[in-house]
């Protein structure tokens, strides 16, 4: 009898670990930035929307292990460009990844974290843009489902915010100049950079997980 006992234990817990590992399985997925999206600087001193549906901002190829950990290559990291005028130009800012990203992601509670180092760089069909060195300095970027207008991951859906990171202004002379005008001016003016206290600045990355993990 002592000895049927501990087969069925030993059956019970072999079933109990092939359940649990299964369930915590390394998972590969892809995550889009929708509309909802977006970026304040200064306290609003300049909002910026974006986001598509179906997305072309994108994190492909995200690794998800066992133990919650998240990590995607650098190259499998784009952003999609936005666009804003200055004296009647075209201009386009470009956030680059300038690191691979980390993170977390709890299956239980759909909590989520994601770290970025990015920059942006700004080109334009101005006469005498320099789209070769107009760039915002990096900054490191961390967003969160839990902070202040987060919402957890539910179906693969949720809601991540930054709401620490600060934008540097781009280095004088960077932007070129044509006729006395100073691109580099004009472009910190109307990105209202440099906003270096923490909290004057919100990124908020409504995002969809694409297969949808737990829960």
């Amino acid at each position: 009898m002592q000895y049927m006992k501990m087969r069925w234990s030993f059956a019970l817990g072999l079933s109990a670990w092939m359940v649990l590992g299964a369930a915590r399985a390394d998972d590969t997925v892809s995550i889009g930035i929708l509309p909802g999206s977006s970026i304040s600087v200064r306290n609003g001193c300049r909002v910026q929307t974006f986001g598509q549906d179906p997305p072309t901002s994108m994190l492909n190829n995200v690794l998800i292990a066992d133990d919650g950990t998240l990590t995607v290559a650098q190259s499998d990291i784009f952003f999609a460009p936005f666009d804003f005028i200055i004296m009647g130009f075209n201009v386009h800012a470009q956030l680059r990844p300038q690191s691979d990203g980390t993170g977390t992601y709890d299956r239980v509670s759909g909590s989520s974290t994601a770290n970025l180092i990015a920059d942006i760089k700004i080109t334009s069909n101005a006469p005498g843009f320099n789209n070769n060195n107009c760039i915002v300095p990096a900054t490191s970027i961390s967003v969160s489902t839990d902070n202040t207008g987060g919402s957890l991951c539910s179906g693969g859906n949720c809601t991540l915010v930054d709401n620490t990171f600060v934008v540097n202004a781009v280095p004088p002379g960077s932007c070129g100049s044509f006729l006395g005008i100073n691109y580099t001016n004009l472009v910190n003016d109307n990105i209202c950079a440099p906003s270096l206290n923490p909290g004057d600045n919100v990124l908020t990355l409504v995002a969809r997980m694409t297969p949808a993990l737990d829960p």
